[in-house]
Parts: C-alpha cells; structure tokens; sequence
C-alpha cells in the first residue's frame, strides 16, 4: 500500500501566511486610495489567478501579483511603492525555523508516526516552489517520516497519484489531503 500525504494546511497550517500578505497589502493601498480592502483582495486574487499561467507555483508569482496590484491601484507608483508590495507578498515565505516552531497541525504527529510504523511506503506530496516548500520540509525534519519527497508544480500531484496507481505492483493508494479533488 501506498500514502500520499500533502503539506501545506495539512500537516502544517501555511494559509494564513498568505491571508496576512493579502491583508497587509489591501490595508496599505486602502489607505493609498480610499478602496475599500475588501475590493483590493478580490481583485489582487484575480490577477493571482491569472497568473497562475504564466508562473505557475514558482516564487515569483505571488509577488509579481502584489506588484500588478499596487500598479492598478496607484496612478504611477513609486520604486519605492512596488519594493513594499513585494516585501509584503514575501511575508507568506517563512524560514525554516518559523515552521520548526509552529510544529504540525493537532494529532498530525501521532499519525506521522503510526505511518512510519505501518507496512506502506509513505510519500509526502506537495505542490509549489521547491525552495519555498524545502523550507518547511527542513524545518519539521519531514524527511524521517517519508520513503519519498515530491514536489510538483500545477497538476503535478494528479499525474503523480495516476503514475502510482497505474505501477502494476501498487496494490492501494491512499491520500491524504485538504483539496476535495
């Protein structure tokens, strides 16, 4: 048998990381312009959206949205003003030792370890940039818990989920994740 596991608000909380970016953005241009934050949001996750086409999960997606935002909304900004956009959307990307400390979701240590201690071969599967996840690997010393580490970009964890069902030899694959597809 075979477990996939995903990371990121899973066995780790990391959304709120963004919700704090997104509002730490939205607050400053609200104060910049009088928009409401609430219709800053929805349009910086939109043009989040978009990008995700041309950037797919790389690390420079979020901030290059965060500087489209501030673009939209301030009639010719300032160098200065789209370095803080930036610096605000790179407040999402933790080190290592932020992640150490804040540790795992409730229980996600006791079934780490009853799945280290089980017969199946444990993968831990996350989708994103490879520097950005590394850091939360690291910082929770996954790699002890798993027999393989994969990180995907868009789509990458379906074509992986499919390889390992289609491998003659896999009896049953498990995932375990927050996404409902």
């Amino acid at each position: 048998m075979h477990v996939t596991v995903d990371l990121d608000d899973t066995l780790i909380y990391t959304q709120q990381d963004y919700n704090e970016a997104i509002t730490s953005l939205s607050e400053w241009l609200s104060g910049k312009t009088d928009t409401e934050p609430s219709k800053i949001t929805t349009r910086l996750n939109e043009i989040d959206r978009e990008n995700l086409s041309e950037y797919g999960l790389s690390r420079v997606r979020f901030p290059a949205s965060f500087t489209e935002t501030t673009q939209e909304f301030l009639d010719d900004p300032t160098q200065s003003e789209l370095m803080h956009a930036e610096r605000l959307a790179e407040l999402a990307f933790k080190p290592p030792e932020v992640y150490r400390e804040r540790g795992f979701r409730e229980s996600t240590k006791t079934l780490l370890d009853e799945l280290t201690a089980s017969d199946a071969t444990v993968h831990l599967l996350t989708a994103g940039d490879e520097d950005i996840q590394q850091r939360k690997i690291r910082g929770l010393d996954l790699q002890e818990y798993f027999d393989d580490i994969a990180i995907v970009g868009l789509g990458g964890k379906e074509e992986f989920l499919r390889d390992l069902t289609e491998d003659t030899t896999t009896e049953r694959v498990i995932h375990i994740g927050n996404s409902l597809s």
